[in-house]
């Protein structure tokens, strides 16, 4: 009985763990070795030829510095996206490894080649932005409702630096490496649409629970009247 007690507390202690978090770092990592990184970059004029390079663009590289600063916000946004869902996390991830390329190739006409974590990174900040903000109306928290807020205000700050200036905030641009405002708002954008869409969810669900209790509850009564 102990060693299977044992065993059950060790497979919840492996759940829990940013498991999915960890794996896509280590793609991060491996598709931005110098082997790599220039067969997996976007690049405008080949994309016909290599449409895959859509999807793996966002995981390979410039610099080490440029990978240390995306991979550092995306371990931190990643591990706690994917502890309030994994499902919601590793969903939101792979619509981004999609759609933000896509919103480059149709809002940033003049960037060629493209590669960078930031735009995923957005899209987590988006998602969590939207769980804590309907977290916090749930418990109706002015506190945590204010952090909320004050994060996405400075998330809108650091986008209009970078579209004014062209530099990015984090990470020292040089000549091959510009930002890509346009990323990071697709990257927002649609976490933003994937915490909604599970704020709508669970709201429906709530109110259908709350519906069909009330009617257990009165038919419950009209029973026990009519016996």
């Amino acid at each position: 009985m102990i060693p299977q007690l044992i065993s059950i507390r060790r497979r919840c202690v492996l759940l829990q763990l940013p498991l999915a978090t960890l794996l896509f770092s280590w793609m991060a990592i491996l598709f931005s070795s110098p082997p790599l990184r220039a067969a997996l970059q976007m690049d405008r004029m080949t994309l016909v030829q290599h449409p895959w390079t859509i999807a793996t663009s966002q995981w390979t590289h410039w610099s080490a510095d440029h990978l240390m600063w995306d991979l550092l916000v995306f371990v931190v946004l990643g591990a706690t996206c994917e502890r309030n869902s994994r499902r919601r996390f590793i969903a939101t991830v792979i619509a981004a490894s999609l759609v933000v390329p896509c919103g480059v190739i149709h809002f940033a006409p003049d960037v060629v080649l493209f590669r960078g974590l930031s735009g995923i990174d957005s899209a987590l900040f988006g998602l969590l932005i939207a769980q804590t903000f309907r977290a916090a109306l749930h418990e109706r928290d002015p506190l945590m409702i204010a952090v909320t807020v004050a994060g996405a205000a400075a998330f809108a700050c650091k986008t209009g630096f970078e579209l004014l200036t062209g530099a990015p905030v984090f990470v020292s641009a040089n000549a091959q490496f510009l930002v890509v405002p346009a990323a990071h708002l697709s990257g927002a954008a649609l976490g933003l649409g994937m915490g909604m869409v599970s704020l709508a969810r669970k709201s429906l669900a709530s109110t259908v629970g709350r519906s069909t209790g009330g009617e257990i509850h009165e038919s419950n009564v009209i029973t026990r009247a009519a016996t």
